[in-house]
C-alpha cells in the first residue's frame, strides 16, 4: 500500500507543478510555492494584492484557479458570456478566461479599496470591469470593510457614494441573457433572488452563499429558491458552522 500511496503523491505533485508551469510559475518545493503571476493566452501578469493580504489571497487564488471551487471544468456546452458579481481581485474572471478563452467576461466589484488591484490583474485579458454593486434596483451603497477585502459587505444607503445598479440592467448590458453567472457578494445574493424575471435570462449559476446574512434561511430553503427559479442543483457544499457554502446550478432541460 505504501508504494502505491507514494506513487499517487508523486503523480499529484507532478500534476500540480505542470499546471502552474503552464500558467507561468516555476518552483522547486511545493510548500514554498506562492502564486505571484499568471499566464493566460500568451500574456503574463504579476498579480497585485492589497498589502497584508498576500497569504490569504495566495490561498484564494489557488482555491479558485487550481482547486476549481466554482466548478468551471464541469460546465458543458457553449459559454459565450460570463457575469462575475463580486469580483474582488478578479481571480474568478481569470480562471474563467483560462477555461473559456473566447467568452465575454463582465466583472462587477464595488469596493474602492481593491479597484486598482482588480484593474491591474484583469486588464491584459479583455475583462470588462465596472466599479459598481449589483442589487434589485438602482441606488447607492456604503462598504463595510470588515476583516480584509474578501469579507467586505455592501450596505444600501441613500447617503452612500458607491453606485448600485439593478440586476436587470447588468443582464441587459451583456446582451439580455447570461450563460454563466458567478455570485460572491457577501449576502447581497438574497436581494438578487427577489428579481425573479431576471433569473429567466440566466442559464447557469455558480455561487458562494451566505446564510449569516439571512438568519431565517438554511441550505434547504436556498435550494428551494434556486429550484423555483428554474434550475437544477449540480453541486452543493456546506460549511454549516460558518453559515456559508457553495452552490452550482444549471437550467433544467
Amino acid at each position: 500500500m505504501a508504494p502505491m500511496m507514494n506513487k499517487d503523491k508523486l503523480i499529484d505533485s507532478l500534476r500540480y507543478r505542470l499546471f502552474w508551469l503552464k500558467h507561468g510559475s516555476l518552483f522547486l518545493r511545493r510548500g514554498d510555492f506562492r502564486v505571484q503571476r499568471v499566464k493566460l493566452a500568451g500574456q503574463s501578469v504579476q498579480l497585485s494584492v492589497p498589502p497584508g493580504e498576500e497569504k490569504m489571497m495566495d490561498y484564494e487564488f489557488q482555491n479558485i484557479f487550481y482547486g476549481d471551487c466554482y466548478g468551471l471544468a464541469k460546465i458543458e456546452g457553449k459559454v459565450e458570456n460570463i457575469l462575475d458579481v463580486g469580483s474582488n481581485l478578479g481571480f474568478f474572471s481569470l480562471a474563467a478566461r483560462s477555461r473559456f478563452p473566447e467568452a465575454r467576461i463582465h466583472s462587477y466589484e464595488p469596493n474602492p479599496k481593491v479597484q486598482n488591484h482588480l484593474q491591474h490583474n484583469t486588464r491584459a485579458f479583455g475583462i470588462e470591469v465596472r466599479p459598481e454593486a449589483v442589487g434589485g434596483d438602482d441606488g447607492w451603497i456604503e462598504m463595510q470593510l470588515n476583516e480584509g477585502s474578501l469579507f467586505a459587505t455592501a450596505v444600501n444607503s441613500a447617503a452612500g457614494k458607491i453606485k448600485k445598479t439593478a440586476f436587470a440592467t447588468i443582464v441587459e448590458r451583456v446582451g439580455g441573457s447570461v450563460d454563466l453567472l458567478k455570485l460572491d457578494c457577501e449576502g447581497a445574493e438574497w436581494e438578487l433572488f427577489e428579481c425573479k424575471e431576471v433569473w429567466r435570462k440566466i442559464n447557469r449559476v455558480t455561487m458562494e452563499y451566505h446564510l449569516w446574512a439571512k438568519p431565517e434561511m438554511d441550505a434547504l430553503a436556498l435550494v428551494k429558491i434556486v429550484k423555483e427559479l428554474g434550475f437544477r442543483i449540480t453541486c452543493l457544499e456546506e460549511a454549516p458552522e460558518l453559515k456559508w457554502g457553495v452552490l452550482q446550478a444549471a437550467k433544467k432541460i
